[in-house]
C-alpha cells in the first residue's frame, strides 16, 4: 500500500503549531496512476485492521471526491464508520 504522510508544522502565519497535523492520504483502490494502487485500501476501516498505532496519530484523512462518487452507500458507511471509531476527522477532496 501507497501511503502519503503530510506533517505541518506551521500554520499560515508562520507560527508554530503545538501538535504538528498529521494527515493520511493513501491511494484509493480506483486510482490506476502509473500502475499505483492501494489494493488493501478498504480493510483500513475495519475495526481489527492493525494501523491502530499509527491511526492514533492521524488527525485527517483524505478522502478523493470520485471515490465518494463510485463506491456504493454501504462500503462508504463502513469508511466513515471506521474512521469516527479512530475521531479522525475527513477531507474530501476534488483532486
Amino acid at each position: 500500500m501507497t501511503i502519503q504522510f503530510f506533517a505541518i508544522v506551521q500554520n499560515a502565519y508562520g507560527t508554530r503549531l503545538e501538535k504538528p497535523e498529521l494527515w493520511l492520504a493513501p491511494l484509493h483502490p480506483n486510482d490506476r496512476a502509473a500502475g499505483l494502487r492501494a489494493v488493501e485500501y478498504f480493510s483500513l476501516f475495519d475495526s481489527s485492521s492493525p494501523w491502530g498505532r499509527a491511526a492514533s496519530h492521524v488527525m485527517v484523512f483524505q478522502i478523493f471526491m470520485d471515490l465518494l462518487q463510485r463506491e456504493p452507500d454501504e462500503t462508504l458507511r463502513r469508511v466513515f464508520d471506521g474512521l469516527a471509531a479512530r475521531h479522525i476527522d475527513v477531507d474530501a477532496s476534488p483532486c
